[in-house]
């Protein structure tokens, strides 16, 4: 059986590939995702609140945040 990573660890790796697709260094991004994890973690509480509350109104984000994410990831390919 393969193992699971999970989504944040997909995410580094697909960043990892976008680097050395460009001839750069891994190893440039970990401080970036490092504080990357920071922040998510900085996250949790509030979104844990929002979804204890089912408090919905103020969304962290909205579906065109993905929309413009996802024409990046095409440039990508």
């Amino acid at each position: 059986m393969e193992p699971v990573w999970p989504p944040a660890l997909v995410g580094f790796c697909q960043g990892a590939a976008a680097l050395q697709a460009r001839g750069l260094e891994v190893s440039t991004m970990v401080r970036f995702s490092a504080k990357w994890l920071e922040m998510i973690n900085s996250l949790l509480p509030v979104l844990a609140q929002d979804i204890d509350s089912s408090d919905y109104l103020k969304p962290l984000s909205t579906v065109n945040t993905f929309v413009v994410a996802a024409a990046h990831d095409e440039e990508l390919g």
